[in-house]
C-alpha cells in the first residue's frame, strides 16, 4: 500500500485526537470533546476521517478503547502504522 501525505495527514488528525483524549493536553475541553469524538452514537466525521486515513474505523476504535483501558498508548499507536 502506497502511503501518500494525503493519508499521512489525515492519520495525524486521529493521532492528535488520541493524544487529547489521553490527557497529552492542558485542555479539559479537548479532552472531553475527543473522547466524544471516538465514541459518539452517529459517528459519521469519525468514520470519514478513518476513511480518508484507510484505517478501519472499528479497528481504530478497539485499539483506542484498549489504549484507554490500559492506559497504554501503544495500542492505539498499533492500528496507525505510519509507513
Amino acid at each position: 500500500m502506497n502511503v501518500t501525505g494525503e493519508i499521512l495527514l489525515w492519520r495525524a488528525v486521529i493521532d492528535r485526537a488520541a493524544r487529547d483524549a489521553f490527557g497529552c493536553t492542558d485542555s479539559s475541553l479537548y479532552r472531553h470533546q475527543a473522547l466524544r469524538w471516538f465514541f459518539q452514537k452517529s459517528p459519521q466525521s469519525f468514520c470519514f476521517v478513518c476513511d480518508l486515513a484507510e484505517l478501519d474505523p472499528d479497528a481504530v476504535r478497539d485499539h483506542f478503547f484498549k489504549a484507554l483501558m490500559t492506559k497504554n498508548f501503544k495500542h492505539i499507536q498499533k492500528v496507525m502504522r505510519w509507513s
